[in-house]
């Protein structure tokens, strides 16, 4: 077995066209809701840059990357 992210974002795809809604809301509405999970998300959480309430990653300079939807899961990673 071998991992890819492509398998995941397929698998995403799959879902939104199965029931015509967004991979995220199919996931907030029936998964996280339904398992009482409140602090399950879609991106990197955290405050801001100089707080270290989460992790980040980090470029190939070695600086940290600032929160954000398009930091933590590029769109060409979404269904």
């Amino acid at each position: 077995m071998h991992y890819s992210n492509v398998g995941y974002v397929i698998l995403g795809l799959v879902i939104e066209r199965t029931v015509n809604e967004p991979f995220e809301q199919v996931m907030q509405e029936r998964l996280f809701d339904r398992l009482g999970m409140k602090s399950c998300g879609f991106f990197a959480r955290g405050r801001s840059m100089v707080s270290a309430d989460a992790p980040r990653g980090h470029d190939q300079r070695g600086h940290a990357i600032p929160p954000g939807a398009e930091r933590d899961r590029p769109a060409v990673y979404a269904p």
